[in-house]
């Protein structure tokens, strides 16, 4: 089966997406194609759909099977690629395919909390067809996966989700660069509320990420002074 990945950045976290690359080229199913979207940003508006367009234009061209949105940040199991794209076989080969719960974890509290969402899946845990006919949202419209999963609903595509147990990724939050939702550095209570688990020595990350990846993310503010300004 044949996997191609797009990943959009902006230049404003290298760390991050050398870590995201090294990733990708760790899994247990090799990427037929890594297609790192990293043109240079025209003004301040987060542009990522724009970037996910561009790239889902081009890897329509390379011979996939299907397209992984991964997103530069996040902290993806070694086997990610390959149980998804096993899941999505299992489904039935759905034009759009996700998992039904993100784990949101945030670098600096070293704690996480679970969100549910039984109708849709965030976009870093999209996987898509290519060489589909559809209406993307504005190039500036940061919440991408709202807007396909929406259109998925209505019947625009057929879908399905996963449900994957133990878990394959976790949408890690830090605040560093543009980051396109509020619970990097404002919407940080839901990380100290009553659904947060505190995970103080990383063993979620842990359960999660390859040793390289887990001794990247349990360490990256631990002597940086961008965790002083962040929160």
């Amino acid at each position: 089966m044949k996997v191609g990945v797009i990943i959009p950045t902006r230049g404003d976290s290298p760390r991050f997406l050398e870590n995201c690359i090294k990733q990708m080229e760790g899994q247990t199913l090799l990427p037929e194609v890594i297609y790192t979207v990293d043109f240079d940003p025209t003004s301040a508006a987060k542009d990522i759909t724009k970037r996910y367009r561009v790239g889902y234009d081009k890897l329509c061209g390379e011979g996939v099977d299907v397209i992984a949105f991964i997103e530069d940040d996040e902290a993806y199991s070694p086997d990610f690629l390959r149980a998804m794209a096993l899941a999505w076989s299992d489904a039935g080969k759905p034009e759009l395919f996700g998992t039904t719960y993100t784990h949101y974890y945030h670098l600096i509290k070293k704690s996480y909390f679970t969100m549910y969402h039984l109708d849709r899946s965030s976009m870093m845990n999209t996987f898509i067809k290519p060489n589909l006919t559809f209406n993307w949202c504005a190039d500036e419209n940061p919440y991408t996966d709202i807007h396909l999963w929406n259109m998925a609903k209505k019947g625009d595509f057929t879908w399905a989700l996963h449900n994957p147990n133990p878990p394959l990724s976790l949408g890690i939050k830090h605040g560093v660069g543009l980051c396109g939702g509020e619970f990097h550095t404002t919407v940080l209570e839901e990380f100290s509320g009553p659904r947060a688990t505190k995970d103080p020595n990383g063993d979620l990350l842990r359960q999660v990420c390859s040793p390289e990846s887990f001794e990247f993310f349990n360490t990256y503010f631990s002597e940086s002074p961008e965790k002083q300004h962040l929160l």
